[in-house]
């Protein structure tokens, strides 16, 4: 996504566009990424390991996640 792209996805879900935050994402435009830095910071163990784990699938080119795959990588990585 170019950054016309998300200057028009901001307009159209009606947030305000922050070109300083946009890293070629919908989700960069969406939400407010200073927002998710403190809910990470402020997230506990099991959250973050659940995060961590869809991050090794999203690397291993994964990006459909099951609670099983979640549950499995948790278990045996963190």
């Amino acid at each position: 996504m170019n950054k016309s792209e998300g200057e028009e996805l901001a307009i159209e879900a009606r947030v305000t566009w922050k070109p300083d935050q946009f890293l070629g994402t919908p989700g960069s435009v969406i939400i407010d990424i200073e927002d998710m830095k403190n809910r990470y910071m402020n997230s506990g163990t099991y959250e973050r390991s659940i995060l961590r784990a869809c991050k090794l699938l999203k690397e291993a080119n994964i990006f459909s996640y099951e609670k099983g795959q979640i549950r499995a990588i948790c278990a045996s990585i963190f």
